[in-house]
């Protein structure tokens, strides 16, 4: 026989023999139950709509077993993920295993920007993305409240349908992305002329916006009024400014 033939058929026995230990370990693994089931939270600061105990029912519930009792090979991570995504609390999520038979969950939650009540106390949250999303009667998250605009349902949550909820939507992302307006901005109310007027945070402020048009514009300029003015002669001095007229601000 050709040594070199010999040489390739020993190889190749080799390769077969390695697979099998493989297959073997990779059976051995898939049959021995879960070590330890995680989640990560990458933005749960200031933002508990959904716990740790909430993540383990949702897995569990799909799971239809204890994670931890379930033998490895048999978890069911495309199934887990999707369940997870459909939460309206959920905006991003991974679900993968990993060797030291670990299932991992990594989560990135809605971050919300407003929440629009009506007068029944009804209302929903809306997100950086400008969705909406459920209400909580576990968590109520600190953001501003707005009031006055009409009626909008919560489905679909991807989908604004309200046209005064779609003006709203540059002026409420630019405060969400200012840490002092959101600080200082507890209350907006809409009026039957499309108008914006502002309830402060601290003190009894009432702030005349306008309409939400030349929003960077107006802001700035109320930032400066309450740096420069009321820092100086006190927040109990005006009750009332309006920065509604370009370029200017008037204080009563």
């Amino acid at each position: 026989m050709n040594p070199k033939v010999k040489k390739i058929a020993l190889y190749g026995g080799l390769v077969a023999v390695s697979w099998l230990i493989v297959g073997v370990g990779v059976a051995r693994q898939n049959s021995r139950e879960v070590n330890d089931f995680k989640a990560v939270v990458h933005n749960d600061e200031n933002n508990h709509f959904l716990s740790w105990e909430d993540v383990h029912k949702i897995a569990e519930d799909i799971q239809g077993n204890p994670i931890r009792e379930t033998p490895f090979g048999e978890i069911k991570i495309a199934e887990i993920e999707q369940g997870l995504l459909e939460n309206p609390y959920v905006r991003k999520a991974e679900v993968f295993k990993e060797l030291s038979r670990d299932v991992i969950v990594e989560l990135e939650l809605r971050r919300p920007l407003a929440r629009v009540i009506y007068e029944d106390g009804s209302g929903f949250y809306l997100d950086q993305d400008f969705q909406k999303i459920d209400l909580s009667h576990k968590y109520s998250a600190n953001v501003v409240l707005v009031r006055g605009v009409e009626w909008e349902p919560l489905l679909p949550r991807d989908t604004i349908l309200s046209q005064e909820v779609k003006e709203m939507q540059k002026f409420l992302k630019h405060i969400g992305e200012d840490d002092f307006l959101r600080s200082q901005i507890s209350e907006v109310v809409r009026d039957d002329l499309g108008e914006l007027t502002l309830y402060s945070e601290v003190g009894d402020l009432v702030i005349k916006f306008g309409k939400p048009v030349r929003i960077t514009e107006k802001f700035d300029n109320m930032k400066l009024f309450l740096d420069k003015v009321l820092n100086q002669v006190g927040w109990d001095k005006y009750r009332e400014i309006s920065v509604k007229y370009r370029g200017q601000v008037i204080a009563r």
